[in-house]
């Protein structure tokens, strides 16, 4: 690209019942213009029924997302426009078992139960050796070598084979690492932003009750944090039909230099 461009994932999936056919798309979007360049649609094969294209990172010509719905990483070769949906059998991108969710001080559940929302955060290190993953419902941070997700003719149980356990966490929407390998995650169940630092220690960076089910995560070059505020679990869905959200939607911005800044909005 000869100027910045940013990407976006659309899963085409209202109220997570499924993608519209012909509706998941990845959008490249000139940053200078403000204009979208290229656009990139999947077929059912890799977004199927039932599935939710979520967060997206960009590597080595790749973009590589999480089926939020379903569970699965589906990478993108941004020349040939081919993608291919991966670890969709791996117990790794599913949601976990016995997790039990507290936001905003409420339980966190539909229909008397947490929601199952499969693989959803994803980052890749500095280095670009690794892919990093979790689903939503669950408390552990996985990952397997971007290599292995570019291999073609590795099988899908040499493929799965691959995964490594990294910590345990919390339910987590967004993750991102910043340069020096910091990796940060959406705290759902506290407000807050967390850390994981390279020593393997997890500890909270930034927390206020004004991060109501803070969402997804983008590190500028610069070290400024961004990270939305969804409210997603005051959705009708989740309060007895009853919408409790409470508009504006705040995108909110920090340094990462600093290990508490005073975020602005």
């Amino acid at each position: 690209m000869s100027h910045p461009a940013a990407a976006s994932a659309r899963p085409a999936a209202p109220a997570f019942q499924g993608p519209v056919r012909g509706g998941p798309k990845l959008l490249r979007v000139s940053l200078a213009t403000d204009k979208v360049e290229s656009v990139y649609a999947f077929d059912d094969k890799a977004a199927p029924q039932g599935s939710y294209l979520n967060d997206v990172r960009i590597a080595n010509g790749h973009a590589f997302m999480t089926d939020s719905g379903q569970g699965a990483i589906v990478v993108l070769n941004l020349t040939t426009g081919k993608a291919r949906r991966l670890l969709d059998k791996a117990p790794q991108t599913k949601a976990e078992a016995g997790i039990e969710a507290t936001i905003g001080g409420k339980p966190w559940r539909a229909d008397g139960k947490t929601p199952p929302i499969n693989s959803d955060g994803i980052a890749i290190d500095p280095k670009r050796e690794h892919l990093y993953f979790q689903a939503l419902t669950g408390k552990t941070l996985y990952r397997v070598p971007l290599g292995a997700l570019l291999d073609e003719k590795l099988a899908p149980d040499a493929l799965g084979a691959k995964i490594e356990r990294v910590a345990t966490t919390q339910p987590a929407d967004g993750i991102e690492f910043d340069v020096d390998g910091n990796l940060y995650l959406t705290a759902l169940q506290e407000s807050a932003i967390k850390v994981l630092r390279p020593d393997g220690k997890l500890e909270i960076f930034a927390q206020s009750p004004e991060y109501e089910w803070p969402d997804s995560i983008a590190i500028a070059p610069g070290g400024e944090m961004y990270f939305t505020t969804s409210q997603i679990h005051l959705m009708p869905r989740f309060n007895d039909g009853k919408d409790m959200r409470k508009p504006p939607y705040r995108v909110y911005r920090m340094s990462t230099i600093r290990a508490l800044a005073k975020p602005s909005r």
